[in-house]
């Protein structure tokens, strides 16, 4: 149960300072989708 509330908690920081990151820049999300992983 404590391994499974770490992952909760780490996941809903990603997620909070995702929004965050969104919310700051919206055009972020789709510049780094746009983006492919090799050309990084």
């Amino acid at each position: 149960a404590m391994d499974y509330t770490r992952v909760v908690r780490l996941a809903y920081k990603i997620l909070a300072s995702t929004a965050l990151v969104h919310r700051a820049c919206p055009g972020a999300s789709i510049t780094i989708a746009s983006v492919p992983p090799t050309s990084q």
